[in-house]
């Protein structure tokens, strides 16, 4: 008798989970994504690397129009940060060509195997996983969104379940209010998931609410474009280890809504960069802090509109490491 119940008990489990299978693929198909195995990981894109960057293209295209001039961020073109620090030729190539900027997407489009796009893969329990599609393999990033993965937060619902190129763009044109943008590109079927062009077309108006004598859309702009700046050097002779010459100052204090925009100015004769420790992203502005190569006498500027402390470094040059901490303002 107790065998019989035993047995029943299994078989209403086993039924239970087959109908909790089937429920999610068919919740994931009336999604529009590809119904994944809960316990496996895809690896294999259906999409190539060059066709997702063609979703993104035409999608820029179809959002901001007048953009012109779109190019794909350098680290996403045959390019590594351990190849440019190993091959200076490689980096006088890049200076000359002045792809600091970026890509032109006509050359992209010429030479596609060079590309070299991030893919991903949120699990449903937003797991993020980078994947290696030459091997087959996978490597867990982040175990749950934060400020520090390779996927925005906000960006994370909609990759869920899907295996996901990440691209960035740049072009000339009209701002929204920003002339870049983060792109998801779904790797098996070709669909952008998400951007920040999207993002920022879609970001409800800040409510004309007072708050302390201010409405919310005052705060915003105080935050966003601050009376006054600071300024950092990056010193001649930064790129050499031994000069022990890095930014100048090392450190800065800002205040929200007065000097909260920093301006780094390149004064050394190569390249340099700013780049964030944590890969920070502004979440008012949508903002990547990472300034790319800066070029000699070139600037790069970065408003932060969160009290915290932003500690950056140098790329190729990680021996040169400067902070930021930004404090609200009271007054």
């Amino acid at each position: 008798m107790a065998a019989g119940r035993s047995s029943a008990l299994v078989v209403m489990a086993l039924g239970m989970g087959m109908l909790f299978s089937m429920l999610y693929v068919s919740a994931q198909s009336g999604s529009g994504r590809i119904a994944h195995d809960p316990h496996v990981i895809p690896t294999a894109p259906q999409v190539s690397q060059l066709g997702a960057i063609e979703s993104a293209e035409n999608h820029l295209l179809s959002k901001v129009r007048g953009a012109q001039n779109i190019r794909l961020e350098f680290t996403l073109y045959n390019f590594s940060q351990q190849k440019f620090e190993a091959d200076r030729e490689y980096a006088k190539y890049r200076m000359e060509r002045l792809e600091w900027r970026g890509w032109p997407l006509s050359q992209v489009k010429e030479n596609p195997d060079l590309l070299n796009l991030g893919l991903f893969f949120v699990h449903a329990n937003q797991t993020q996983y980078f994947v290696n599609s030459t091997s087959r393999t996978f490597t867990v990033v982040c175990e749950k969104p934060s400020l520090t993965c390779p996927l925005p937060v906000k960006a994370v619902e909609a990759a869920r379940d899907r295996l996901v190129y990440r691209a960035v763009l740049t072009w000339e044109g009209p701002p929204i209010p920003i002339n870049e943008s983060l792109y998801l590109v779904d790797a098996e079927t070709g669909e952008v998931v998400w951007s920040y062009v999207d993002f920022e077309m879609h970001r409800l108006p800040m409510p004309n609410v007072n708050f302390d004598n201010k409405t919310m859309s005052q705060i915003f702009k105080e935050r966003v474009n601050p009376p006054h700046a600071l300024n950092v050097d990056i010193e001649e002779g930064a790129s050499l280890e031994s000069s022990q010459r890095s930014y100048l100052p090392k450190e800065v204090r800002a205040t929200v809504g007065m000097d909260n925009k920093v301006i780094w100015t390149n004064r050394d004769i190569v390249p340099q960069s700013v780049v964030s420790d944590s890969g920070y992203v502004d979440r008012l502005t949508g903002k990547k802090f990472d300034s790319g190569l800066i070029p000699p006498g070139g600037t790069f500027e970065f408003v932060f509109t969160e009290p915290g402390e932003y500690p950056y470094h140098g790329e190729p040059h990680p021996w040169m490491r400067g902070k930021v901490t930004v404090v609200e303002n009271f007054a």
